[in-house]
């Protein structure tokens, strides 16, 4: 009887060390079920186009006026990304933490959960934007350009909105604006 333990075990971790079937352990009912790992959502080519800079970027946009760039929950906390054309880009749950998105055009890009917390977006083209629930807490938005921006569920507590151009813009009941501020007298419009 030992023999057979004994082959069983030497069986399966050659087959594990040739790539074949792994031993797996009796699950525990007391444990819960382990999630699998999330999947990355960007396009890597287009992440790593946007890595080598406004440059690069901007003449790639140029040249393929067709693609939609696909940013949806990449990590671009803290980046530099000023002059940069991210019009109509799916940056959707994206970490944006204090990016500097300064004259960045963000026309009818998706912005929908991102994290734009104390993000840099002065004087930043913003024109249908979409920022359904997205967090743009101590945001610097002065002189943005947010006509027609779609803002239902965002958070501006703290957002820096002075010269803000928010026609036309629309919110809802959740979303927070900065202490003080009339969104009414900005321009927008409650939906």
């Amino acid at each position: 009887m030992k023999k057979i333990v004994i082959f069983c075990l030497v069986a399966s971790f050659v087959l594990a060390a040739c790539g074949g079937a792994q031993p797996t352990a009796a699950p525990n009912p007391e444990q819960p079920n382990p999630q699998p790992p999330k999947e990355v959502a960007y396009n890597l080519e287009h992440l790593a186009k946007l890595k080598e800079g406004k440059d690069a970027w901007n003449a790639w946009r140029t040249q393929n006026t067709s693609v939609k760039p696909d940013l949806t929950r990449a990590n671009l906390a803290g980046l530099n990304l000023a002059d940069f054309d991210l019009s109509s880009a799916n940056l959707i749950k994206a970490n944006l933490r204090s990016a500097n998105l300064s004259r960045a055009n963000l026309r009818a890009t998706q912005l929908n959960g991102a994290d734009l917390k104390s993000a840099k977006l002065k004087n930043a083209k913003m024109g249908n934007v979409r920022l359904v629930g997205a967090d743009l807490t101590d945001a610097d938005l002065t002189g943005a350009k947010l006509a027609k921006a779609h803002l239902a569920g965002a958070n501006l507590t703290g957002a820096i909105l002075t010269e803000a151009d928010l026609t036309g813009a629309t919110y809802d009941a959740t979303t927070i604006w900065p202490a003080g501020f009339d969104p009414v007298a900005a321009g927008a419009v409650l939906e």
